[in-house]
C-alpha cells in the first residue's frame, strides 16, 4: 500500500491519515471543512466563549479572552469591575473619586477648583474680583469675609450688628471728652465732633 499522505493532499490546516488503499483528511481543532479545504472557526461568534464582560479575539485555529480596561479577573470565567477609587491615587490631591462601571470620575468638591486628576485647591471666595470684572460681593455691606477651606464665613465687625450676608449696621456711640460731646458713627468709620 502506498502512503498517499506523502503527497500532502490535505489542507495545510488538516491532518492526513493513511488508510489501506486510501487516506482521510481531518481539519485541525479550531478549523472546519472537508479536510481538503479547512477554514478558521470564529469562536468569538459563539456566545459564552469568554466570561461575562470579557473581550474575545479570534486567532488562527483558536481564540483569546481578555478583560477590558477597568476590569479584572479571569477573562474565561468573567471580568469584574475594578474600583479604582479604593486603589488610591486615581484622582489628584483633594479630589473626590467616584467609581463607574469600567472606570472612574474625578471631581473637585464644592469650594475647590482645578484639574481634579492633578489637584483641587481652595477657592478664595473673599478675594476681590480681577480689575474690570464686576462681581456681587459674597458678604453683605460692611461685613467681614473670612475664607475657610472649601467655604467662607461672613461676620459683622465689632460694633456692628445685623445679618452679615445682607448688611451690618453700625450703631451710635456717644462719648464725653473734656466736656465735649463726641459722636462716633461706626458704620462710616469717621469721627464727628
Amino acid at each position: 500500500d502506498e502512503n498517499e499522505c506523502k503527497y500532502r493532499p490535505c489542507d495545510v490546516f488538516a491532518q492526513c491519515t493513511n488508510t489501506l488503499g486510501s487516506f482521510t483528511c481531518t481539519c485541525y481543532p479550531g478549523y472546519e471543512g472537508d479536510g481538503f479545504t479547512c477554514t478558521d472557526i470564529d469562536e468569538c461568534q459563539n456566545p459564552g466563549s469568554c466570561g461575562l464582560n470579557a473581550l474575545c479575539e479570534n486567532t488562527p485555529g483558536n481564540y483569546t479572552c481578555a478583560c477590558p480596561d477597568g476590569y479584572g479577573g479571569n477573562p474565561y470565567d468573567g471580568c469584574a469591575d475594578i474600583d479604582e477609587c479604593e486603589l488610591g491615587n486615581a484622582c489628584g490631591t483633594g479630589s473626590l473619586c467616584t467609581n463607574t462601571d469600567g472606570g472612574y470620575k474625578c471631581a473637585c468638591p464644592p469650594g475647590f477648583s482645578g484639574d481634579p486628576k492633578v489637584a483641587c485647591v481652595d477657592v478664595d471666595e473673599c478675594a476681590p474680583p480681577p480689575p474690570g470684572v464686576k462681581a456681587t460681593p459674597v458678604c453683605g455691606r460692611s461685613a467681614i469675609c473670612d475664607n475657610l477651606p472649601g467655604t467662607f464665613k461672613c461676620q459683622c465687625p465689632p460694633g456692628f450688628k445685623g445679618d452679615p450676608k445682607i448688611a451690618c449696621q453700625g450703631f451710635l456711640k456717644f462719648f464725653f471728652f473734656n466736656n465735649h460731646f463726641l459722636l462716633l458713627l461706626l458704620n462710616r468709620k469717621k469721627i464727628y465732633i
